[in-house]
């Protein structure tokens, strides 16, 4: 098996308000650590900055749906309580998230520079980055 890593998000979302998505993979084994950051990163001339808004630790986010699904009877499809309930990692796994995006800074982008926010899943070192538009309209702000 190819080891796999998803980040399943929006790709806009307005300053302060939530969003929501899931963030899974697919390993051999167990992973030792699974982190989701939300970051922000500017490129272009001169210096790369880089700044880490929040960090989340996927142990303690809830499964994304039934871990073990019923065979049979009259109950068939019918998950215990804490079905769903953070637990231990597993090799395959997908878990759901939901993060404020911050109120600033907007991405934009300039001539010089741009601010670029992003997702990113660190698992045992492996990360896949997905890309965020955070800004009060549906692109980045256009600097003149």
């Amino acid at each position: 098996m190819k080891n796999a890593l998803t980040i399943e998000a929006p790709e806009r979302a307005e300053p302060g308000e939530p969003f929501e998505g899931t963030v899974g993979w697919q390993l051999t084994d167990a992973p030792a650590s699974a982190v989701l950051r939300l970051v922000w990163r500017t490129a272009g001339e001169g210096v790369t900055d880089e700044h880490e808004a929040s960090a989340v630790e996927v142990s303690g986010l809830p499964a994304a749906g039934p871990r073990d699904v019923g065979s049979g009877g009259p109950y068939r499809g019918v998950q215990p309580a804490d079905a769903l309930a953070p637990g231990p990692l597993r090799p395959i796994d997908v878990r759901r998230f939901r993060l404020r995006a911050p109120p600033s800074p907007p991405s934009f982008r300039g001539r010089l520079v741009r601010l670029e926010w992003r997702l990113e899943l660190v698992v045992d070192g492996a990360t896949l980055v997905r890309r965020l538009v955070i800004s009060p309209t549906s692109e980045a702000i256009e600097l003149p």
